[in-house]
């Protein structure tokens, strides 16, 4: 993962930064565990592919506590930006690094408090969960509530975060090893990949602790009707899981451990420890000869498990991904990544029908607009604000910046993909002559030239005028999401041969077609037929809109074929002085290298 060097720097500690206790001003732990390197680079290895399974192998044996700040960052920055380069993400572990996020966070902290009182008095936010501190170990003064607070009126403030249980257990566990401007730095990064990490909704709570149950009844029936029994199988029951990460059920070494996997691996451990956890304990409680009968004394009595001798994080590690003794059982495995966000999808899309949610009565601010003479398409703030009432509640406090325009850099594809290079999250706008309408897409992925097909369900579809409207992607509901699941232990029924169909395939790879990229042509969206959601040719000049499997959208110009002239590309601005992070590292690094 780290660009191995000739000569390493004799004193790693100009190089790396060190971890800090600002929660509780404790000492932390400076040892390092053998299979660590303490010099550059951190870990050694020959080939990328053994790069990768080395990392995760080492992070599953746990991160030395000296080094949680730095292998942290980077991990959850090259999660958050899978088109960088691995020394992108290498850099944040820097001291040099540090100065750039030191200077951001003094800029949000003027921001936010202008005045020393507003600093010291800070309330922090409960972004839905008003007891992050309760199962924190260790004493924490009002130094360290402090900063829990600073930081979480930040990720209110500056983010434009309201509601994730998540945060601030988050917050509190990263302060442990991290200055205040890291853990917001960290947290600020999550909420722009916030569905690989954690939900930032009600709803997509709900459906997060729906899929869990889902998952759970198809892997796991026996463990499944014995936490329906007690009552802790709803999502009311799952708070111990999805609002305090595991805090109050084990031990705090053991959460830290899964903490480790999930600042890179994202959700799906959540998933995955949630099951597992659940399946040995069960198991336990059915050696024991013991019957629970509330979901309050399901989780005590898990917690006492835990917190036993009995119990052994290793063990629970290597049933969380699959293994049995030492051997993988590749036949009986967890959801896919791509199969586990359908479910979330479909829980989200069955939730919302279900529950009721009160909405905005007045529309969003207006996503900001980056001061460029070229602009065209966004200025209508009108259209910026639709833009912003579409876009999850995470990017609604950036700026648009215009990275690509046919009126400025010339009307191709080849120069379309050369200006979006290392751009994702980008809203493209398209301006159809036949009938003055404004159209486009929004790419959670970067614009590239490619064989294969890419982006995810984050992507959308939207008119802007005239009667603006936005079409996100749900999967389809008729086709299983399981299909290409199997299970993991003796306590599930495997599913019945042959239950993927070469049309259910198909089926799949058309809902899933989500952005294309090539030679003589760039879309979103895909139908039966061959026709697109949006589709412009390879000189920018025609486009193409139909209705597209998983979208459901009509024709986005009101007509099948059009005309095109100016398309806008912008990305969005996340750095507090209005830049991107892609600059900053530039600017940064620049007299260094």
């Amino acid at each position: 993962m780290v660009s191995l060097i000739e000569q390493p720097p004799e004193n790693p500690n100009a190089v790396y930064i060190s971890s800090s206790d600002t929660l509780c001003g404790t000492v932390v732990d400076q040892q390092i565990k053998p299979g660590w390197n303490d010099r550059h680079p951190l870990f050694l290895y020959t080939k990328e592919e053994e790069a990768e399974i080395l990392l995760r192998g080492m992070l599953r044996q746990g991160i030395p506590p000296t080094l949680r700040c730095a292998v942290w960052i980077s991990s959850i920055v090259d999660a958050c930006n899978p088109h960088q380069s691995e020394e992108y993400s290498d850099q944040y572990r820097t001291i040099g690094m540090a100065q750039v996020i030191n200077a951001g966070w003094e800029t949000v902290v003027k921001q936010i408090f202008p005045d020393s009182s507003d600093l010291r008095d800070a309330l922090p936010p409960n972004f839905g969960n008003t007891t992050h501190l309760q199962y924190q170990q260790g004493k924490i003064g009002d130094q360290g509530t402090q900063a829990l607070a600073h930081v979480l009126c930040g990720i209110e403030q500056f983010v434009g975060l309201d509601f994730c249980p998540l945060v601030p257990p988050l917050a509190a566990m990263f302060l442990r090893y991290m200055s205040e401007p890291y853990a917001f730095y960290a947290i600020r990064e999550m909420t722009h990949e916030a569905p690989y990490f954690f939900p930032i909704t009600q709803l997509e709570h709900q459906a997060w602790c729906r899929t869990f149950i889902d998952i759970l009844k198809r892997l796991h029936p026996q463990t499944a009707g014995a936490m329906e029994h007690n009552g802790s199988l709803t999502p009311d029951g799952l708070e111990p899981i999805f609002r305090h990460f595991f805090l109050p059920i084990m031990p705090y070494e053991s959460v830290l451990r899964i903490l480790d996997i999930y600042t890179l691996e994202g959700h799906k451990v959540i998933f995955r420890f949630g099951v597992a956890l659940c399946c040995m304990f069960k198991k336990y409680m059915l050696g024991a000869k013991k019957q629970i009968d509330t979901r309050d004394q399901w989780w005590q009595q898990l917690r006492e498990y835990t917190h036993s001798r009995i119990f052994r994080f290793d063990i629970l590690c290597k049933k969380a991904y699959g293994y049995h003794g030492n051997k993988l059982r590749k036949r009986l495995r967890f959801p896919r990544r791509r199969i586990l966000e359908r479910i979330i999808k479909l829980e989200k899309d069955r939730a919302e029908s279900e529950m009721q949610f009160e909405e905005i009565a007045t529309p969003p601010r207006p996503l900001g607009l980056m001061e460029n003479d070229n602009a065209v398409l966004a200025k209508e703030a009108a259209f910026r604000s639709n833009l912003a009432k579409w876009l999850t509640p995470s990017l609604r406090l950036t700026k648009l910046d215009l990275v690509y325009s046919t009126n400025v850099h010339g009307r191709t594809l080849d120069l379309f993909y050369q200006h979006l290079k290392g751009c994702k999250q980008t809203i493209l706008l398209c301006e159809v002559l036949d009938n003055n309408s404004t159209i486009g897409v929004f790419a959670s992925h970067e614009w590239k030239q490619s064989s294969k097909i890419y982006g995810d369900g984050e992507c959308f579809l939207f008119r802007l005028h005239p009667d603006p409207q936005c079409w996100k992607w749900k999967p389809d509901s008729n086709v299983s999401c399981f299909d290409e699941v199997g299970s993991e232990t003796s306590d599930s029924t495997p599913p019945s041969p042959g239950a993927t169909t070469g049309n259910n395939n198909k089926s799949i790879a058309l809902m899933e077609q989500f952005m294309v990229g090539h030679e003589n042509f760039m879309s979103m969206g895909g139908n039966d037929s061959g026709g697109s959601g949006f589709r412009l040719n390879e000189d920018l000049t025609r486009g193409e809109s139909s209705e597209a499997k998983g979208f459901n959208n009509e024709a986005l110009p009101m007509l099948g074929n059009f005309e095109v002239g100016v398309v806008e590309v912008y990305q969005l601005a996340r750095a507090i002085d209005g830049k991107t992070v892609q600059q900053v590292i530039a600017e940064s690094f620049r007299p260094t290298l």
